[in-house]
């Protein structure tokens, strides 16, 4: 049931971590590591990501995006935290699309994948909670939505040899690039971002339940991610902050 009663909704704090000519656009958290991350387009050219500590959203590090293979400046890169201390960067255009990983503590890079003809948004990664025996590969999977081609395609990613293989793709008639929307799970909650109108719905799986958590404004969500299951941080495009909200 859908209540639009948002009494247990509580902004915690708001985070303004823009500074001159900077323009976020993709927020992920580390778990582990207790990091937030970001994408940034620097002075319209160059794109970096900043890690900061959770505590006071205090800037830890930040490194370049690499400009290998070439994706157009103008189009956004899109930061997905997997653990132990690595995240993806997936980005496209219209020619092609690639998926980066970065360890955030040593700032390599690698590219996991290129792939033509193909404009990639921002991945979702799932890991099954099964503990493996350490000699025993890790594998998760990745979720990107495909923009061009109007499909959610599926890799099979192994976390000890960082290999990635396409194992199916979804087609959907439902994704358009001028409408999108932001979706985040963890631990039986699941919070949706709409652009339009700016509600960010948060629900609970198990429950059935689902209510509206807040309203940042039309053309204002870019990205969201959890901190934890009852504690969210929304990335807001147009006044450019981090807004921490947390349910109960």
């Amino acid at each position: 049931m859908h209540d639009k009663n948002d009494r247990n909704r509580k902004k915690i704090t708001c985070y303004p971590p823009k500074v001159d000519n900077d323009q976020y656009a993709g927020i992920s958290y580390d778990t582990e590591n207790r990091y937030i991350v970001t994408t940034v387009l620097r002075n319209y050219h160059q794109w970096i990501v900043q890690i900061y500590e959770r505590k006071g959203m205090r800037l830890r590090a930040e490194t370049s995006c690499p400009t290998e293979p070439k994706i157009q400046n103008s189009w956004y890169r899109w930061v997905t935290c997997l653990g132990r201390g690595y995240a993806l960067i997936s980005t496209g255009d219209k020619r092609q699309s690639v998926i980066w990983l970065l360890n955030l503590h040593n700032h390599k890079w690698s590219v996991l994948l290129v792939k033509q003809n193909a404009t990639f948004r921002k991945a979702s990664f799932h890991q099954s909670s099964r503990k493996w025996p350490e000699n025993r590969q890790r594998e998760g999977l990745v979720y990107v939505p495909d923009m061009k081609n109007k499909t959610i395609v599926t890799f099979l990613l192994d976390t000890h040899a960082w290999t990635i293989s396409k194992i199916d793709e979804i087609k959907t008639t439902e994704f358009a690039r001028e409408l999108p929307i932001t979706v985040n799970a963890k631990g039986g909650k699941l919070v949706v971002g709409y652009w339009n109108t700016g509600n960010v719905i948060f629900a609970d799986l198990i429950k059935s339940t689902s209510i509206t958590l807040t309203s940042v404004g039309p053309r204002e969500i870019f990205s969201i991610c959890f901190l934890d299951t009852l504690s969210i941080l929304v990335l807001c495009k147009q006044r450019e902050v981090v807004e921490m909200y947390k349910v109960g």
